[in-house]
């Protein structure tokens, strides 16, 4: 192979390649996903919402936005964290807003912004594509699907084989089913060990004052425009929590308590160890089933009542 026969391969492989990221990035983009369906519900609806729910899995696969009351929808994400919780919060006008919930795991107050954790980079992906979040150039790495490659070859799959979209109309997740339980790593407790460790990494103590100028912002909003402002710790299983960093454990709790008391007009509810979960109400050690869900959401209902009365 000559210079010139080398540079017409080289071009040909590129322009293959190119070709191939261009087409698999448009399918992609097709594959139904929970990002999308908000985003568009949202500039269709979001005048109606008066009750907004927030936060990470905790939220969108443990809290049933109906259930808390009419016009209720769910905002909160897979690993959603505080600084796509504040985005969220101030990307859609909600003139009728009454209540906002907003999770507070184990995690949240300590966790990095995703564009400096290598293990959760990609999910800026998500909010620069689907939910027209302009922190990012629309020539960075988050403005493409095939950024992180191991996903968008999921997804190419997904589109294949015609995935359907896994939120119901009220934003809530619709996967965790009791039937699609990991009995096995739930009964010999491998699932909770790995959670509770993976969680202990994530993020440091120099992250807690970012987070919280975050939470300050959208509680001072509530504040002065008559909303109620409620952060929740969901219940999570007892080999995952006893498993938890203690001292960052301590640290959370001492930090809410204190922001409570900043803060007289949030209410804070702590569930993560309500001895009324049984083993039937999670999916997995820190994440509600459907059944687990519908429990949990109607004693926070009764909870939110009691204590605005």
């Amino acid at each position: 192979m000559n210079k010139k026969q080398f540079w017409i391969y080289l071009g040909c492989v590129a322009a293959a390649v190119v070709v191939f990221l261009s087409v698999g990035e448009y399918l992609v983009r097709q594959v139904p996903n929970t990002h999308k369906f908000k985003h568009e519900w949202m500039k269709k609806h979001h005048n109606e919402v008066e009750i907004l729910t927030l936060g990470g899995s905790h939220s969108w696969e443990g809290i049933k936005p109906e259930i808390l009351g009419n016009h209720a929808f769910s905002l909160a994400n897979s690993s959603q964290m505080l600084q796509y919780d504040y985005f969220l919060f101030n990307n859609y006008d909600f003139p009728n807003l009454k209540e906002v919930v907003i999770t507070i795991s184990f995690p949240t107050l300590f966790a990095d912004d995703y564009e400096n954790d290598e293990r959760r980079w990609f999910n800026v992906i998500y909010y620069k594509i689907y939910m027209d979040c302009p922190y990012h150039s629309d020539f960075s790495k988050y403005n493409f699907e095939f950024s992180n490659m191991k996903t968008f070859q999921d997804k190419l799959r997904q589109f294949f084989r015609r995935t359907e979209l896994n939120s119901d109309e009220y934003g809530c997740s619709v996967l965790n089913t009791v039937e699609n339980k990991d009995t096995i790593r739930w009964n010999n407790g491998s699932e909770a060990l790995e959670a509770a460790d993976r969680h202990n990494h994530i993020g440091d103590f120099t992250h807690i004052d970012t987070n919280l100028v975050r939470l300050q912002k959208i509680t001072d909003y509530c504040t002065n425009h008559g909303v109620q402002l409620v952060l929740v710790t969901t219940p999570c299983w007892n080999l995952y929590v006893d498993n938890l960093d203690s001292v960052r454990l301590k640290k959370m709790q001492e930090i809410m308590q204190d922001y409570c008391k900043r803060n007289p007009n949030v209410l804070y509810f702590n569930y993560l160890t309500d001895n009324r979960f049984v083993a039937d109400d999670f999916f997995n050690s820190d994440h509600l089933s459907t059944i687990g869900a519908e429990k949990f959401t109607r004693i926070l209902k009764a909870d939110i009542e009691k204590n605005c009365k």
